[in-house]
């Protein structure tokens, strides 16, 4: 849970929006694209790169991901006034290291908690969801007491030594825990038969797989553009400060976060499909 709060940078994104355009002159259009790119990768690296996490311990891979998570950030403080240096470093390098991270992660806690995979899923997307409560206000405070530059170094330098220190304490699940912990459970959720269990090539095979993707977009676009500019948007038609934005951007935040938790409860109680069509 403390990593995906360390992983959870992106959905502060509005508040670096302004202060972007103002230092570089580029537009906010041009700004935002960076917060697509880092969508977009971080769904696709997972695919790419997700056959290795089998071959390594848990702490190990996510080590490498929260190095390149955080080295992202970091680089951001260097940019020298191109675009396509903040697209680099935030959209691409940024958004790889959450892939390995948050995704692997996401899997890791539904395995721990078989008997409440839901519930589990929750509480830990619900960290990276009201991760902007936190962060959004201090990044607004380092902008407008250091610059946009100094505030990416130093919220890189801070979250690659948070996440160095929390992912070391993560270990290997046994081997047959899962399936132990689900038949000796009375609340346990039935395993899905291995008929579904598909490799990458597989799964894009499968139409099913294409419907979900489309639902989940429908799903996430709207909250994920309302974090992306935000923040600008309060500034430029309420006249809010720069810190006042960031604190809504939190309350936005905080409402995805219990959202997660409260649906992922639920979907423990009357199933992941009901919970959708809710």
């Amino acid at each position: 849970m403390l990593s995906a709060l360390l992983v959870g940078v992106i959905y502060s994104f509005s508040v670096y929006v302004n202060p972007l355009v103002e230092r570089y002159g580029w537009s906010k259009g041009a700004v935002s694209l960076a917060y697509t790119l880092n969508i977009v990768i971080t769904a696709v690296v997972p695919l790419l790169v997700g056959k290795y996490r089998t071959r390594m311990p848990i702490s190990r891979y996510t080590f490498i991901g929260s190095v390149i998570y955080a080295l992202g950030i970091l680089l951001c403080g260097f940019m020298r006034g191109s675009v396509y240096e903040f697209y680099l470093y935030f959209g691409v390098i940024t958004g790889a290291g959450i892939g390995i991270v948050y995704t692997s992660l996401a899997t890791y806690v539904v395995q721990m908690f078989p008997d409440r995979k839901g519930l589990a899923a929750g509480l830990y997307t619900a960290c990276y969801g009201c991760a902007p409560f936190f962060w959004a206000p201090l990044a607004s405070y380092l902008i407008s007491s250091f610059g946009i530059e100094n505030a990416f170094k130093y919220i890189g330098v801070f979250f690659i030594v948070g996440l160095i220190l929390v992912t070391r304490f993560l270990r290997e699940i046994p081997s047959g825990f899962t399936e132990n912990m689900s038949a000796h459970s009375g609340n346990a959720t039935p395993q899905a038969p291995s008929l579904y269990e598909k490799s990458p090539g597989q799964l894009l095979s499968t139409p099913l797989f294409y419907v979900i993707m489309l639902l989940y977009t429908f799903g996430m676009s709207c909250g994920a553009m309302a974090l992306s500019l935000g923040s600008p948007i309060l500034q430029s038609t309420l006249s809010y400060s720069p810190e006042a934005a960031a604190i809504v951007v939190g309350f936005f935040a905080i409402a995805s976060a219990t959202g997660r938790l409260f649906w992922g409860g639920m979907s423990d109680k009357i199933g992941r499909p009901n919970v959708l069509i809710v």
